[in-house]
């Protein structure tokens, strides 16, 4: 599926940006209350968003042949897999 550039940014916006941008992750954003690591930002990232996205989007790394998606466990606490 093909995902309208206008649309992914709305989702970003209101998933990532509006979330976090600004806040002292640790003081003002409860998930991070007990979360130690920068690598925990990607995994937050990635849960919020994928919950925007249409369930038949699969995200591209343009270095890489396989989909993110594929990469990401899309359960709620999965996070990113080596």
């Amino acid at each position: 599926m093909v995902i309208n550039l206008t649309d992914l940014k709305e989702y970003m916006q209101e998933t990532i940006m509006e979330l976090l941008d600004h806040k002292k992750l640790d003081q003002d954003v409860a998930y991070f209350a007990d979360v130690v690591g920068s690598g925990n930002v990607t995994v937050y990232t990635w849960e919020n968003l994928q919950k925007r996205l249409p369930q038949n989007v699969i995200v591209y790394n343009e270095e890489e042949t396989a989909p993110l998606a594929s990469m990401c466990d899309r359960s709620a606490h999965g996070g990113i897999r080596d």
